[in-house]
């Protein structure tokens, strides 16, 4: 799938085993360290990976958008999923691929009946979106707000209180 509203030459699609290698190479030049790697493949192992995307220019991976599975403690009537990680390799970075690539996995999710998506970054960065803090106020997580942001798609009520699990690759990071 191409975005047109991203980079030229830019290619987005699911990601396919033949591009694990290339996914943990963007993800190790990203990040100071393997970390978000590693948990990428986790998610992958336990099952709790609902959607990978690629970046390609040409055909050489640049980014990698990573969505998985929330473990919410109140009855949702769409899929609850937290957007981690986002990376794109240095050479590529400010040319507008990770924007593609968040815009690209909005559209399917919302096609998909997502319920939520909750992300932990920079406010600025993810509130051109839709992600706001106030999307999560009342749900206890690990994160602080206004780091810590959700977005509700349409159709789907927020609850007033709950607690929002990641899946158990995340432990590392808490």
């Amino acid at each position: 799938m191409t975005d047109a509203r991203g980079p030229r030459h830019l290619t987005i699609a699911e990601e396919r085993p033949a591009e694990f290698g290339a996914i943990r190479a963007v993800l190790e030049a990203a990040f100071p360290t393997p970390a978000e790697a590693d948990l990428v493949e986790r998610l992958r192992a336990d099952g709790d990976l609902v959607l990978g995307l690629t970046g390609r220019v040409g055909s050489r991976v640049t980014a990698y958008l990573g969505f998985s599975a929330m473990r919410p403690s109140f009855a949702a009537s769409g899929a609850i999923l937290a957007l981690a990680p986002l990376a794109v390799a240095p050479a590529f970075q400010r040319r507008g691929i990770g924007t593609a690539l968040v815009r690209c996995g909005l559209h399917q999710l919302t096609a998909a009946g997502c319920g939520a998506l909750f992300v932990l970054g920079d406010p600025a960065y993810y509130g051109r979106f839709g992600f706001t803090a106030a999307a999560a106020e009342g749900l206890v997580s690990p994160w602080p707000v206004p780091a810590f942001q959700g977005l509700w798609f349409h159709g789907f009520e927020r609850p007033a209180h709950g607690r929002l699990d990641y899946a158990p690759a995340f432990d590392p990071f808490l």
